[in-house]
């Protein structure tokens, strides 16, 4: 989609006719599904339609921010700079995400690996340290008696834990699609350390590009606002 973009931007600025740009470069579409949405916006152009009308006709398919700029372009008359733009816009969001991705890639081995050798720590060796103990005939320290107990329970309902956790996951995923839930949810996310802040800024950030993009692209202040908390992954700041 990103590639499409700038090939078009290309051909426009060569000064080919959109109906034309399009048509050449929705043979060179290897991808099935976006060849096909490319020839039905190719045909809606052809017929009179405008280019963002084509692409909103798909809906969810294509960003709301595209289709803005889209129409602000169409009704600039400067459709090839506007797409330059939202390329730019693209790239520099996904760069954003990318680094995002990465502080979170680290915290995320130590949690995950911290949590097997927790768990081996109470299925394998407490039990074996719990016998050892046993021998004594000694009532055994507070914290020893709860470290033991858990493993114990840990180790006869093993099963059942796994259950559990496997039935919590579309659990979680059915309270989340609910209305009003999944901003509930995010809001949650915001609030915690470390993690909320990185999130709270790239929304932020993501929220300033776009609207940068939208304004520089000719759409008003108040159409702006309202496409870019649509383009929000993040609910509650969308809010």
């Amino acid at each position: 989609f990103l590639v499409f973009n700038q090939e078009l931007a290309t051909l426009l600025k060569a000064g080919m006719p959109l109906v034309q740009s399009l048509d050449i470069l929705r043979r060179r579409v290897s991808n099935p599904s976006f060849k096909a949405v490319l020839d039905d916006v190719h045909e809606r152009v052809r017929s009179g339609s405008a280019l963002s009308e084509a692409f909103d006709a798909h809906g969810s398919m294509f960003p709301g921010v595209y289709t803005a700029s889209l129409l602000a372009g169409e009704k600039s008359g400067n459709l090839e700079q506007v797409l330059r733009r939202y390329v730019s816009y693209v790239k520099i969001v996904s760069s954003v995400k990318r680094k995002t991705i990465s502080a979170l890639v680290y915290p995320a081995i130590l949690v995950v690996l911290s949590l097997c050798v927790v768990t081996i720590i109470i299925v394998k060796v407490v039990p074996e340290f719990g016998a050892f103990y046993n021998q004594f005939g000694k009532e055994l320290p507070l914290s020893t008696r709860m470290i033991v107990a858990t493993s114990a329970f840990v180790t006869s309902y093993y099963f059942l834990i796994l259950a559990a956790i496997a039935g919590a996951a579309p659990a979680f995923y059915a309270w989340v699609k609910q209305p009003g839930q999944r901003r509930r949810f995010d809001r949650l996310i915001l609030r915690l350390p470390m993690l909320g802040s990185i999130a709270q800024k790239f929304s932020t950030s993501q929220g300033s590009r776009t609207l940068a993009t939208l304004l520089g692209g000719g759409i008003p202040l108040v159409n702006a606002l309202e496409v870019t908390s649509r383009s929000l992954s993040n609910q509650y700041m969308a809010s």
